[in-house]
């Protein structure tokens, strides 16, 4: 039996008010991925991957679009008709069996020219909802310690951050269960100053 996550479809607007699909990832979606990589900057694919990665490869892509939605679920934002619009971002968990609570890391990213219009905040939410549909408490991640957007995107978020540094790496969680969306609720050290975005 299929998850329920795997048919997941909401609608989003963008801040400057253009609307837009967020739904559940499918091997299809390979285009839009290729395509939105080809346009990343490379400072933002290295946020990203934690390195620099030219393209991606047969294998990342099925790795990305070939998910099972229980252990591993991503969804997609489209901008434009659901079915032939642009890939503006991308976000998904990776389920951490046996912790306590049950945890699942979490990643996203916008393409550069989207960044900045509330795309992956909404994404984050989304991903949240279909979370905590499953069973998930908490989600963690990891960012480099100067992919300041990023940091922006949990600070700002709602959810109850916390948050440690180590070899340059801000190691972040915290709990999903409240549903972020209210005003940031953020523990230990401050949040890094806005990017002017």
């Amino acid at each position: 039996m299929s998850s329920p996550a795997a048919s997941y479809e909401a609608q989003g607007v963008t801040r400057d008010g253009e609307p837009f699909t967020v739904r559940a990832i499918r091997p299809e979606d390979k285009r839009h991925m290729r395509d939105a990589f080809a346009t990343l900057s490379k400072e933002t694919i290295y946020y990203r991957f934690f390195e620099l990665k030219e393209k991606l490869t047969d294998g990342d892509l099925a790795y990305l679009t070939e998910i099972d939605f229980v252990d591993h679920v991503a969804l997609v934002a489209i901008l434009g008709p659901p079915e032939a619009g642009e890939g503006a971002g991308v976000a998904r968990y990776v389920v951490e069996r046996g912790t306590e609570p049950l945890r699942a890391e979490a990643a996203f990213a916008v393409v550069d020219r989207h960044q900045n219009r509330g795309i992956g905040t909404q994404l984050l939410y989304h991903l949240a909802d279909v979370a905590r549909a499953a069973g998930i408490k908490e989600f963690t991640g990891e960012v480099l310690g100067e992919n300041f957007k990023m940091m922006e995107v949990f600070f700002h978020s709602g959810f109850d951050i916390r948050r440690n540094v180590e070899s340059g790496v801000i190691h972040v969680t915290f709990s999903i269960e409240a549903g972020g969306g209210g005003p940031p609720r953020v523990h230990g050290e401050s949040p890094p100053p806005r990017s002017g975005g």
